[in-house]
């Protein structure tokens, strides 16, 4: 299951960047790689502590279409961990670099992420992101991570 859910948050990424960098068409179904890996009311904690619930971060992503051509992620595997599963949710955490995010006033940082997914055999992973907890991970102990995966991104 910890490969189902690495694989799903990577394709959420993927998606998200590749929509933020104005990366296919601004349509519905140019919208459809995020939304098919994320529940409709999909709640977020952001690093700074605001909360976004009942999918409005897909609202707000929506209208963000070409906002931003040098934003990068990068989900290293190996900071990738299940916490817990059962018969309906699988929780994971994982660190996530960024690079250019226009939000943060740095050229890159990175965050940790906690996930809740619900189980669901239509997506593409078996899984749908319902429930993210951000932070930000302390500037002094970013030196440890290997930032190539998000160098390779760029």
């Amino acid at each position: 299951m910890e490969e189902n859910v690495y694989a799903t948050v990577t394709a959420a990424n993927t998606a998200i960047v590749k929509w933020i960098n104005g990366d296919g068409p601004d349509t519905d179904a140019g919208f459809a790689g995020l939304r098919a890996v994320c529940h409709p009311d999909l709640s977020i904690v952001h690093p700074r502590g605001s909360h976004q619930d009942h999918g409005a971060l897909l609202s707000d992503l929506r209208g963000a279409h070409d906002m931003n051509r040098d934003f990068r992620i990068a989900t290293p595997r190996e900071h990738a961990r299940l916490l817990h599963e059962d018969t309906n949710t699988v929780v994971a955490e994982f660190i996530e670099l960024q690079a250019g995010s226009k939000a943060v006033g740095r050229p890159r940082h990175a965050r940790r992420i906690t996930v809740i997914c619900l189980k669901d055999e239509t997506a593409p992973h078996g899984l749908v992101i319902w429930r993210l907890h951000e932070s930000f991970v302390p500037a002094d102990e970013e030196s440890d991570f290997d930032w190539s995966p998000l160098e390779a991104a760029t």
